[in-house]
């Protein structure tokens, strides 16, 4: 604070000015580190809405897991929303077989501390569908873990390409078969 006089202010008052100079700069600076954050957060929210694939956040439970969250196309290929996942049991979702399958691969990725692939077929909402799934550990600092779950539908390939190796069984059965 300027003063033209000297020693307008006495050592109190020099000491409260400085206190409220702090408390400003402070304010300022939470102000920036918010509009910071908040651009960050827009980015991360439109990668993560905008993926081609299915992403899940995934908590661990001292029980077991329960799903946080969901993408859009995660929802897409579930028939399920995340509002219906949320804080649900993975074995609230699946069968047993593919949830022991699953909880199985995410107990793997924990344990080695590292990425772990697997597929999957399941029975959902949206019908039968086959996935590759990456599912990757992440640690807070807090000391939660997490798991973050990459989701691609591969049901179409899975489908064609039975029916392409059934035509070549065909094939085959009928060359095998014809007279020479």
């Amino acid at each position: 604070v300027y003063a033209a006089r000297e020693r307008t202010f006495d050592a109190e008052e020099q000491a409260l000015l400085a206190e409220l100079g702090d408390d400003v700069a402070h304010a300022i600076y939470t102000q920036d580190i918010r509009r910071e954050l908040a651009a960050t957060k827009r980015e991360y929210e439109a990668v993560i809405e905008r993926a081609r694939c299915g992403l899940a956040l995934v908590d661990v439970e001292p029980d077991g897991f329960s799903y946080r969250q969901f993408n859009p196309r995660m929802e897409e290929m579930t028939g399920l929303t995340a509002d219906e996942v949320r804080d649900t049991a993975l074995d609230d979702r699946v069968d047993d077989a593919d949830a022991a399958k699953i909880e199985s691969a995410y107990r793997t990725c924990l344990d080695r501390g590292e990425p772990v692939e697997y597929r999957v077929t399941l029975d959902l909402p949206a019908g039968e569908v086959v996935q590759d799934c990456t599912v990757s550990p992440v640690r807070t600092g807090d000391g939660t873990d997490q798991l973050v779950v990459v989701v691609r539908d591969v049901t179409d390939e899975q489908r064609q390409r039975r029916e392409r190796d059934s035509r070549a069984a065909r094939l085959e059965a009928l060359f095998d078969n014809s007279p020479d």
